[in-house]
């Protein structure tokens, strides 16, 4: 599998997941069928990916300045 359902915002393989995937898909214009199929699990972790980077970048930015 290799991913976790607080990475959708829920805590539980259950309809509040499905839900999550959903919307989750529908933001990202993606297929909205609640499943996290290939393509939604690439953006995923594009997004999550970014969300570190950004982070990291902002935690360096602080120390060197």
């Amino acid at each position: 599998m290799g991913w976790k359902p607080e990475w959708f915002g829920a805590t539980n393989f259950d309809n509040q997941l499905t839900k999550r995937i959903k919307d989750f898909q529908k933001k990202h214009n993606l297929k909205r069928d609640g499943i996290c199929d290939v393509v939604t699990y690439k953006t995923l972790v594009l997004k999550r990916h970014r969300f570190i980077k950004k982070i990291k970048a902002k935690k360096t930015n602080y120390n060197n300045g």
